[in-house]
């Protein structure tokens, strides 16, 4: 059906803009995506907060674990909803199929929803890391290579979350226009740096806990657990390729309204799968709680366990001050009372799950692993 107003973009030879009945590209999609999302995030997020209260006696000011839970949900539970509004204002539609009278009101949104990003995606790393950083303080080497990493990632973020802010001069340049004059960076390339980054701190977060965990004294069949859940935040990789896949074919397409949407879902999924694997250390150990609860019965389990925290406890023989600082949580824990919590979730996960299978046989080669 021909119209009399403009489109946001020239439709392709041979298509006529329909603005009334507008084919539907990613706009459905996008509105489930972001509310699912936002649903299992939060219970993720709301189930983590429980176990640490239920479990360790903890939800104060002072726990900036906790209170970094309720800042990286507030984050993302803002970027999935400019998400979610986008679908309301051409978002998933055919540039060709938007009126431009309300592009604008499009890329207002987008531009919210850059700048919300940049600190989501750096609150989610910090998430990440900083359960390693904690369960692996006794390591001061280990600790430092970590820090070393969170600041090269804070000396990209920082400048990046600036270039964003002025992306345009004027900054309504960026939805009105610089016909008239005035000047915008180049947002193709910004998003294309941005994939890079998150590509590569991804695969570090993927990587990272094989080297710092293979010299625990612990079973090779729970060294790749603990590996497993943490790196598990590592597997957003994907998604950061396939940004960066998107951005080199699709990025100068005028079909913005749902390059874009389709751009920026990959890191919706990224941020996502990041607070939902932040949370597994937590998840993981109440579950071996409750496996260990049923083995207390079982000598061979516990040897093994006493066993286990003890050679986690000599990864650093000179860290006694890190040592001394353990002791002083006991208060909040009530499963290993000398570990802060994430190091207990961790230890715990490691040496509840024995099962009653495992035989005397077994714990003798532990054993004379020790000796």
């Amino acid at each position: 059906m021909a119209t009399i107003d403009p489109p946001a973009a020239p439709p392709p030879p041979g298509v006529i803009s329909n603005f009334d009945n507008p084919q539907d590209v990613l706009r459905t999609v996008n509105l489930v995506a972001q509310y699912l999302s936002i649903a299992v995030v939060t219970i993720f997020v709301a189930l983590r907060i429980f176990i640490k209260i239920h479990r360790f006696s903890r939800l104060n000011v002072e726990d900036f674990s906790t209170t970094a839970d309720f800042f990286h949900q507030a984050l993302f539970v803002g970027f999935c909803s400019c998400m979610a509004l986008l679908s309301y204002h051409g978002g998933g539609y055919h540039a060709w199929d938007v009126r431009k009278a309300g592009y604008p009101d499009f890329l207002k949104i987008t531009y919210v929803i850059t700048l919300v990003y940049v600190p989501m995606a750096f609150a989610v790393k910090v998430a990440l890391l900083s359960i390693v950083i904690r369960i692996f303080s006794p390591d001061r080497r280990k600790v430092i290579a970590i820090y070393v990493i969170l600041g090269v990632l804070l000396a990209y973020y920082i400048p990046c979350l600036f270039m964003k802010i002025f992306a345009c001069r004027p900054v309504s340049g960026y939805w009105l226009g610089v016909e008239n004059g005035g000047w915008c960076f180049n947002q193709q390339k910004v998003i294309m740096a941005d994939s890079v980054i998150s590509m590569v701190s991804d695969f570090v977060i993927l990587v990272l806990p094989l080297p710092l965990t293979w010299n625990l004294h612990i079973s090779t069949a729970k060294k790749l657990k603990v590996i497993g859940i943490l790196g598990a935040g590592g597997v957003a990789t994907a998604f950061s390729v396939w940004r960066l896949v998107i951005m080199v074919q699709e990025g100068s397409s005028p079909d913005y309204t749902v390059v874009f949407v389709r751009c920026v879902l990959t890191g919706n999924a990224e941020a996502g799968l990041g607070l939902i694997c932040a949370c597994l250390p937590v998840l993981s150990s109440y579950h071996s709680s409750r496996v260990s609860t049923r083995n207390k019965s079982n000598p061979t389990s516990s040897a093994v366990r006493s066993y286990e925290l003890s050679s986690w406890q000599k990864i650093s023989g000179n860290a006694s001050g890190t040592t001394t600082k353990l002791l002083s949580q006991r208060k909040n824990n009530r499963d290993f009372p000398h570990l802060l919590p994430d190091q207990a979730e961790l230890i715990c996960t490691t040496t509840t799950e024995i099962g009653e299978g495992e035989s005397s046989a077994s714990l003798r080669s532990h054993e004379k692993e020790q000796h």
